[in-house]
């Protein structure tokens, strides 16, 4: 089974009515680890990232944003982020649009043909 990861790119717009771009590729992913590292002092690979985005943390969902946000071109500081960007009334724009960015970089594995499995 193999998996062609692929960058893409959302745009979320939050209550004030700004839009920004939020970037899902390698960059995002290496900005994920590093956050967990820098905010929360774990050590968290992308699968676990994805698990816990999975299962609906809200600490996944932030690191999530944040990422794709810092990705996307924005300076930005994880202050700012929590105190202006990572707020109750944005929550559900970018929880979907983390949903979305990354399930958009993972497609579905390439199927193995059945004479490859007998090989």
């Amino acid at each position: 089974m193999t998996y062609n990861l692929m960058t893409n790119q959302q745009n979320v717009t939050l209550k004030s009515g700004k839009s920004y771009r939020m970037r899902f590729d390698f960059r995002m992913l290496a900005e994920a680890e590093n956050a967990y590292a820098t905010q929360y002092g774990r050590r968290v690979d992308v699968p676990v990232f994805v698990g816990e985005l999975g299962s609906g943390s809200s600490v996944a969902i932030a690191i999530g944003a944040y990422s794709a946000l810092v990705s996307g071109g924005l300076k930005l500081n994880w202050e700012l982020f929590w105190n202006e960007i990572f707020t109750f009334a944005n929550y559900d724009a970018l929880r979907e649009a983390v949903v979305a960015g990354l399930a958009g970089m993972f497609p579905e594995p390439e199927s193995v043909n059945e004479d490859d499995e007998k090989n």
